[in-house]
């Protein structure tokens, strides 16, 4: 795809000279993705056919009405964190959204605050707590936008169960529509501020987002309010040393537990009784990998860590719990609860240094344990089977899944990594959650590349087949229409409409949606 001369003064018109360009250097640092090559084969998508940096939301809106009049499809992104965000297998231009970064109310009254596409969970968290509060987090880390998590993609963090997720945090919303409409959604629409997403009317939250969101392929967000949950930690996080080795101090009312488990069946029974007794800050099942990655310095003391089994052995079925309170009497009565829920199911506490403690703490915080578990083996990984379901129906994807990745294991371009699979519940008195296996393997070796994108495509048609979830579409990778024409007609047709509100929405197509849906004419 190109872009012709007209369309190209016009946009410029928009956003002056600097703001746009189709430098070759410069377009290509939009299209080398990270994932990118298990996804598509190659290290490097299509290249933009321009790259445009609007500076308000006004700018936006007249970006895309340019993008409708001369055809242009067009992708917006925030930070940029995932493949869905540049791919895609023909240049589009992607709108950078990186001078949108205000975080324009923290509202401590209703407990919600409204950003701009560009601010990151880290920043919004940082700035909350001062007013004691904190925002969601993601396994992505602290550097993924508050926006596209929340409105258009998808993502679950060890806070979880207190917090909830960014899909289900979503207030009032500034959407600008594929044709360039501006859309106020929820009570800002009624005039009466960001408090909430739905009415007047229908909700139009499940059109905008859905479970996985649109990931740029139903126009633009600009700006959004998220919900706010208590913070009962300090205002300002101290810390010491350089990351990731953070030295942190474990506030009086908050406290750690690392709990192994005889058993598979244990841990789902314990992270169903947690969950009901609505008693931790982050609850989540980590693989034995994660859990000793999580605070080394470097691969050199992973491995040597790793090689000593402890791990292995203590943690091969384990949960880290982080637990915080408003007073020592509720400190006091929680840990009695967790002891009991721990001695109910065959549960023992494996017991860490205070440097550790206090790391998980702050990772608590800020969502940024995950990624060190995922990205220190090769610096990269992709997803195996995925789902969001009840525990039990978790339970058994485990079972399945790992018995797939010890297939591909014997390849030798796998990472021998034990059982990985991430287990995180939905906010409190849920009784399900999100999991996933992470595969670590090495990205510069095509061999390895080679076999994680088979053990990828064989996840998923084993996943559809157990009818234990449908595979990447669920476990917040995106949707494709390959997965929406082999997922769709088992899970009530989900596709077809989806196409029919792209379609109704998206009359001209010039919203880029690779990740999304495309209508057909059938």
């Amino acid at each position: 795809m190109s872009i012709s001369k007209e369309a190209y003064r016009a946009l410029e018109a928009v956003v002056g000279p600097e703001y746009i360009s189709q430098d070759p250097v410069i377009m290509d640092s939009y299209c080398f993705v990270w994932g990118n090559e298990v996804m598509f084969g190659d290290k490097f998508a299509a290249r933009p056919i321009a790259v445009i940096i609007p500076g308000s939301a006004e700018e936006v809106q007249e970006v895309v009405k340019v993008c409708n009049k001369y055809s242009v499809k067009y992708r917006p992104h925030a930070t940029g964190w995932e493949a869905t965000a540049l791919s895609a297998a023909e240049g589009f231009l992607p709108i950078d959204l990186r001078r949108l970064n205000r975080i324009i109310e923290i509202n401590e009254d209703n407990m919600y605050g409204v950003v701009e596409p560009y601010v990151s969970i880290g920043a919004l968290t940082i700035e909350a707590t001062k007013k004691g509060m904190r925002c969601y987090s993601l396994g992505a880390g602290p550097s993924a936008s508050v926006v596209a998590s929340a409105t258009s993609h998808c993502g679950i963090g060890n806070a979880s169960i207190f917090t909830g997720v960014g899909g289900r945090s979503v207030l009032g919303v500034e959407w600008i529509l594929p044709d360039g409409t501006l859309l106020k959604m929820g009570s800002l629409g009624a005039g009466c501020g960001w408090f909430s997403g739905d009415g007047p009317g229908p909700s139009l939250r499940g059109a905008m987002r859905g479970v996985v969101g649109a990931n740029g392929g139903l126009g633009v967000i600009t700006k959004v309010a998220v919900k706010l949950t208590p913070w009962y930690g300090p205002r300002v996080m101290e810390t010491a040393n350089n990351p990731p080795s953070y030295g942190v101090d474990l506030p009086e009312n908050f406290k750690v537990f690392t709990m192994t488990f005889p058993s598979r069946q244990d841990v789902v029974d314990a992270l169903y009784l947690i969950s009901e007794e609505e008693i931790s800050h982050v609850c989540s099942r980590r693989g034995p990998f994660a859990v000793a990655s999580g605070l080394v310095g470097s691969n050199e003391e992973m491995w040597e860590l790793w090689k000593k089994g402890i791990y292995q052995k203590k943690c091969a079925n384990s949960i880290v719990l982080i637990m915080d309170s408003t007073s020592p009497e509720c400190l006091a009565y929680r840990v009695k609860v967790l002891d009991k829920i721990v001695e109910k199911t065959n549960g023992s506490y494996f017991t860490e240094d205070s440097k550790r403690d206090g790391g998980k703490y702050a990772h608590g915080l800020l969502g940024i344990g995950g990624n060190k578990g995922a990205f220190r083996a090769g610096g990269t990984f992709n997803e195996g089977p995925g789902a969001e379901e009840s525990m039990d129906s978790l339970l058994n994807l485990q079972e399945m899944a790992n018995d797939l990745k010890e297939e591909f294991v014997k390849t030798g371009k796998l990472l021998d990594d034990g059982d990985p699979i991430w287990i995180q519940p939905f906010e409190q008195n849920q009784i399900g959650g999100h999991g996933e296996i992470p595969v670590r393997f090495d990205p510069c070796d095509k061999e390895a590349v080679k076999v994680a994108r088979e053990h990828y495509e064989e996840a998923c048609k084993r996943e559809l087949a157990s009818k234990l979830g449908i595979g990447p579409l669920e476990g917040g990778i995106g949707f494709n229409d390959e997965i929406n024409d082999t997922a769709g007609p088992v899970t009530s047709n989900y596709h077809n409409w989806m196409r029919k509100i792209k379609k109704a929405l998206d009359p001209n197509l010039v919203s880029e949606a690779s990740f999304y849906t495309n209508p057909k004419e059938k």
